[in-house]
């Protein structure tokens, strides 16, 4: 690999260059800073979609918003020169700035996201009830802790129903739209201050999907004023006859990405040995349990993790 990356970069003229490897996430990709260039080195084999990443890149970046830059492609090495974003993601921003600024940023962008983009680019797969339905399973694959036969199909038939009037496909959805995959480029100008990563899995979806995202994230506590702020603000966008049924839709979106969550964070730990993703569960129980007291529509639900106890 270092020989076939060495002869990438030489003839592009960083063949001196110092590479500093940057620490991996959840996904096969590999990163290296190219020191003092401003430049990546993305290192992705084709599961990791960096087609899709580039496509979806270059039509955010023509709604004019800020995501990487690819300078050179190799994708038959699986090397590319990206734009460097820096260091200063919105995990490390928030340390210093102010918080409400960052995440009104961050939903003014969704917004703006979902204003410019209303028809569907064919690249895009939809975000519709039978993807919710069988992310949602994940929970049962890999959370599960030897549920019976009839657990799992009660859990099933529950999912089934609540995802019966399942949200229809309005805009592009990021899909990991949280401060780890966020940066605060202080130097540009309004909504290119917000950097974008890590959205080769985007697709078609509802409305609201990224907002939950951020605002529920698994990583980091939230306030309970700042994510009804931010709501707030993200339904200014629709009239207020929309409104109920929108937040309807909201924590519909949320339940299911939770229990996608579990999932796959529960097959980081067990298939690949990554145990401190399973460091989020309580938080992510905590919102689980806040979903289950705050909808009725979720009763069954909530009967059924206490009946089987998987539930803390």
């Amino acid at each position: 690999m270092h020989q076939m990356i060495q002869s990438f970069l030489e003839p592009l003229g960083y063949g001196e260059a110092f590479l500093s490897p940057i620490p991996r996430d959840a996904s096969k990709r590999q990163y290296f800073r190219i020191e003092g260039k401003g430049k990546l080195l993305m290192v992705s084999p084709s599961s990791e979609k960096p087609e899709q990443f580039i496509r979806i890149g270059k039509l955010l970046e023509s709604i004019h918003l800020s995501s990487p830059k690819f300078f050179e492609i190799s994708e038959k090495d699986d090397l590319y020169v990206i734009e460097d974003f820096g260091d200063n993601t919105y995990r490390k921003a928030l340390l210093n700035e102010n918080e409400d600024m960052l995440y009104t940023l961050a939903v003014d962008v969704l917004s703006h996201l979902s204003k410019e983009l209303s028809l569907k680019p064919d690249f895009l797969k939809d975000y519709d009830r039978n993807v919710a339905y069988h992310e949602a399973l994940l929970f049962l694959e890999w959370y599960g802790h030897g549920f019976s036969e009839k657990e799992e199909e009660a859990f099933k038939n529950i999912l089934d129903d609540l995802f019966i009037n399942f949200p229809s496909p309005k805009t592009l959805i990021l899909r990991d739209y949280h401060i780890d995959n966020l940066f605060y480029l202080k130097d540009r100008e309004g909504l290119k201050k917000c950097g974008l990563i890590d959205f080769q899995d985007a697709m078609w979806g509802p409305l609201g999907y990224d907002l939950i995202s951020l605002t529920h994230d698994v990583r980091r506590d939230t306030p309970e004023t700042l994510k009804e702020m931010l709501t707030a603000r993200y339904l200014e966008g629709f009239s207020a006859s929309e409104h109920s049924a929108l937040r309807h839709t909201f924590d519909l979106l949320n339940l299911a990405r939770h229990l996608r969550i579990f999932g796959v964070f529960s097959r980081l730990s067990k298939r690949d040995e990554k145990h401190h993703y399973v460091d989020h569960f309580p938080r992510m129980w905590r919102h689980i349990q806040t979903l289950l007291d705050k909808n009725e529509s979720f009763g069954e639900l909530s009967y059924w993790f206490k009946e089987t106890g998987v539930m803390p």
